[in-house]
């Protein structure tokens, strides 16, 4: 069984591979003054490592939409395994901006995060 130390080793190598990095940013809602909400999105993190993929469970597609044709894009983002993230967090990385709209099942011995996304245009 690996100890903290050696877990703490482990993550922190699995980090140093992560070839990119991202802006994580979260939702805060707040009201109007007005009976209303304004949504604004605030940066949670800075320059956190990460890797972008495509994801292999979903494939993207192109709908017809009014305008022409919208692909959906799916991707797959790796994180240190510290890293806050929920769903709904939005992921900045590359120009691309990532909605978050899963959470891989965490474990105690996880060495990364890995998060699924939907691309926001």
């Amino acid at each position: 069984m690996l100890d903290a130390g050696e877990l703490a080793a482990m993550r922190e190598t699995v980090e140093e591979t992560l070839p990119d990095t991202c802006t994580i940013k979260r939702k805060a809602v707040t009201d109007d003054g007005q009976g209303g909400q304004t949504e604004a999105w605030s940066d949670l993190a800075t320059g956190v490592a990460c890797r972008l993929s495509p994801l292999s469970s979903q494939i993207d597609h192109e709908d017809e939409v009014e305008d022409g044709i919208a692909t959906t894009k799916f991707r797959l983002v790796t994180l240190p395994a510290s890293q806050d993230i929920k769903v709904e967090d939005r992921i900045v990385v590359g120009g691309q901006t990532l909605e978050v709209r899963g959470l891989r099942d965490p474990r105690s011995w996880q060495l990364s995060r890995r998060v699924e996304c939907l691309e926001v245009t």
